[in-house]
């Protein structure tokens, strides 16, 4: 592949950003940043005299609420961001591009040449959030070639991972059904691929189930627990509740691994610590796993009526990490679920790749028989079809 054009996928994640690119032989890899990471935190912070963004602003972001932006995509397409940042009301394609900026300067130390950038989108974006996207990522300075859908980039991703390529796929009608629980949503969609074409029959979002609302309520186990122990309120208190909810988001990820961790705060003069088991977390989500439950059972009875019709289950987004999710898709589908490519990056890779269609570039995806749109209006896709959403 020449140095001029390089396809990249940036994944625009409600609660962090990471991207993706093709190596030499036209497979996906993740970029990393100085230090590593493949993620950055979609936060931005700014003071008096700095515009701090990525994990040190995440990590302040109750402690200085009146400095701190977060969540910014959710309001890509209106005027305003919803507060005002240091008294000053800004759009929030500006504040976004704050944190694409630092996004830019990793793909200039590991790419050369031009990056033409493809940025996923959920499948709810309208042309005007669609269009905020990208001019978020140009105020950025980013080179952006059109946007993508988050759950055909995670199918994509998939047919990388399986060693399977446009053509192999469209030989027979193929069945995906990709479930996303991100930082901020979860959503629901059901594809099918054939000659080719790339159709979506199905489309869900429930903003008000992420994994951020998983946060929540081990946060709320947490702060009952401090109660009953003679401690303080802490959810009205900035300085502690800061402290507690890096805190308990370190702990649900330790709980996805291990059936107990401890929990451990320092407070101004003592420390509060804890013990969680699994069990509990699952008990105080049960509410919402019994709420997901019935809207993925109900989104699957209206697309598999067809008989003798095969779903390919895709999972992405960081929530499918915990056990209980696992065990409710598993339940669902009657089989276990597993991670053929991370999660937490599918959807990345598969808009890079979906770049390379676009730029008509080699790639893991050989594309001779794939129809791709051209990049019009910032609205590139790969020849999406009869989408017949229904609500939640």
């Amino acid at each position: 592949m020449s140095a001029a054009s390089q396809p990249v996928g940036i994944d625009l994640g409600t609660w962090k950003i990471c991207a993706a690119s093709l190596d030499a032989t036209g497979h996906s890899e993740m970029i990393r940043d100085e230090s590593g990471d493949t993620f950055l935190p979609n936060a931005v912070r700014f003071t008096e005299t700095d515009i701090i963004v990525g994990r040190e602003a995440r990590n302040v972001m109750f402690l200085y609420r009146e400095e701190v932006a977060y969540w910014m995509k959710r309001e890509l397409g209106t005027s305003l961001y919803s507060r005002p940042i240091r008294g000053q009301k800004l759009p929030p394609e500006v504040i976004q591009a704050c944190v694409l900026r630092r996004l830019r300067e990793a793909l200039h130390r590991q790419i050369a040449g031009e990056s033409r950038c493809v940025f996923s989108v959920p499948g709810h974006f309208d042309r005007w959030r669609c269009h905020a996207v990208i001019d978020a990522g140009e105020i950025a300075g980013l080179s952006g070639l059109g946007v993508v859908q988050d759950h055909v980039a995670a199918v994509l991703a998939l047919l990388e991972a399986k060693g399977e390529t446009i053509d192999r796929a469209s030989s027979r009608q193929r069945v995906f059904f990709v479930f996303d629980l991100g930082g901020g949503a979860c959503q629901m969609a059901t594809l099918v691929l054939h000659e080719g074409v790339c159709r979506t029959l199905s489309y869900e979002v429930d903003p008000q189930l992420s994994g951020y609302d998983f946060d929540l309520r081990l946060g709320e186990l947490v702060a009952e627990r401090m109660l009953a122990e003679g401690f303080s309120e802490p959810r009205g208190n900035p300085i502690l509740w800061n402290r507690i909810y890096a805190a308990v988001v370190e702990a649900k990820h330790s709980l996805s691994g291990r059936e107990r961790t401890r929990l451990d705060v320092e407070l101004e003069s003592s420390r509060f610590e804890m013990v969680i088991s699994r069990q509990e977390f699952e008990t105080q989500c049960a509410d919402l796993i019994a709420s997901l439950q019935r809207k993925l059972t109900r989104h699957l009875q209206r697309v598999s009526s067809e008989p003798g019709r095969s779903i390919v289950p895709v999972v992405t987004g960081g929530g499918v990490r915990m056990p209980m999710i696992q065990r409710v898709l598993g339940e669902v589908f009657g089989r276990d679920i597993h991670f053929t490519v991370n999660p937490e990056e599918a959807v990345a890779r598969g808009a890079a790749l979906y770049g390379a269609l676009c730029l008509e570039r080699p790639c893991s995806l050989s594309k001779s028989s794939a129809r791709v749109s051209p990049a019009q209006n910032h609205l590139a896709q790969l020849n999406l079809e009869s989408v017949l959403p229904f609500t939640l």
